[in-house]
């Protein structure tokens, strides 16, 4: 009976290799196939990070950033009420929502009358709203 490795438990196999060598790759890749791309990703990313060594960029100071994050974090979003706004789609109703749906070109099925008169305080109350449009 053969054990089934999962993807993760075979990644991680491979990077705790004492040795994650060409020798190592190979025996890896013919053992999985079916992660061939990822075994070779990983090994390359293995090695350049070996290569690399540990980063040279200094670590900012963590007054600074918490000072920084304060900041960031203070700022909210202010909501601007536009008189124009408030009743921007009262008007709009019956023919005229219509031609607007039309010129906007949204489908039908997504404003029935039904659904419009629950989105909005008004019931609309035309005949020519009322059945499916025709194209």
């Amino acid at each position: 009976m053969s054990v089934t490795k999962s993807f993760d438990d075979v990644m991680f196999a491979f990077s705790v290799e004492p040795q994650q060598d060409a020798t190592t790759l190979a025996r890896y890749l013919k053992a999985y196939p079916q992660f061939a791309a990822d075994l070779v990703d990983l090994a390359h990313e293995l090695n350049l990070s070996a290569s690399l060594g540990p980063s040279a960029a200094p670590l900012e100071d963590d007054a600074k950033a918490q000072a920084a994050w304060l900041q960031y974090a203070a700022v909210r979003p202010t909501v601007v009420a536009s008189e124009a706004a408030q009743g921007l789609f009262d008007t709009i109703k019956g023919k005229t929502f219509v031609a607007l749906a039309d010129a906007l070109g949204v489908p039908g099925r997504f404003w029935s009358p039904c659904e419009i008169a629950s989105w909005s305080r008004h019931q609309f109350h035309t005949p020519s709203s009322a059945g499916s449009r025709a194209r």
